[in-house]
């Protein structure tokens, strides 16, 4: 229907109770596990792919995607804020923080769907939603917990891409700490007149959504045992400078 997107169907297909048998499984969505599965596809192998969040992984649904796009509002922002200094005569009073939500939303929904959901159904990669438990013959994997319900598949290689979580809850003592938990930041319906960022590394989208925070009026501390925030990130960018 014209002026009317059609709803996009979901990357994984519902697979029956079965055995199936693969040259390559990838366990996890993220970075490693879809460009795996793509590599894998392309040189003309049997691929399936499980994941059971977003196909993307941290990297394309809450990290380094979501703070590009909240960079770029952040940066608007502050160019408005300073529009007098070119001659251009503009106020900015305010972020409507729910379209921008809804901005960034849109933006990794296709990358997710338009994008790398595309190239796996294009390549012909099986995508499994569930949990992929490796088993002891470290040559099949039982998935469950979703849509793709229960079932066995196995493969000559297995590619292991779980990345990683973050810390639970029973790090922080008073629970609304954990509220500013950097995988919510992308989401929250409104900014926080204040906010602490416990660690500066070089994850990178920590510092890059205390900057955004900073620049739309959140006051902003970071607490980094380090010499100095993005301290590890810093010293491997000198050596590889300096040629070590």
């Amino acid at each position: 229907m014209r002026g009317r997107r059609a709803a996009r169907a979901p990357i994984w297909r519902l697979v029956p109770l079965s055995s199936e048998h693969f040259d390559v499984v990838v366990i996890g969505g993220g970075p490693a596990g879809y460009a795996s599965a793509l590599y894998g596809a392309s040189a003309g192998l049997n691929v399936a792919l499980i994941e059971k969040g977003k196909i993307g992984g941290t990297c394309l649904n809450v990290g380094c995607i979501p703070a590009k796009e909240l960079l770029e509002t952040a940066t608007v922002f502050r160019t408005v804020q300073h529009a007098d200094t070119f001659g251009v005569l503009a106020e900015a009073k305010g972020v409507d923080w729910s379209k921008t939500l809804a901005r960034k939303q849109g933006i990794v929904d296709e990358l997710v769907g338009g994008g790398i959901g595309f190239l796996l159904k294009n390549r012909h990669v099986t995508v499994y939603d569930g949990i992929g438990t490796l088993n002891a013959d470290h040559r099949s994997v039982s998935i469950a917990g979703g849509a793709s319900g229960e079932l066995t598949v196995s493969g000559d290689a297995i590619v292991l891409a779980a990345g990683s979580d973050a810390p639970n809850d029973s790090w922080f003592p008073d629970r609304r700490t954990s509220d500013c938990h950097f995988r919510r930041a992308p989401v929250d319906p409104e900014l926080p007149t204040s906010a602490i960022v416990i660690g500066g590394g070089a994850i990178g989208e920590v510092c890059e959504f205390a900057s955004m925070m900073s620049d739309l009026g959140t006051k902003v501390t970071i607490l980094e045992a380090a010499p100095s925030i993005l301290f590890s990130a810093t010293r491997m960018s000198s050596r590889s400078l300096n040629g070590r």
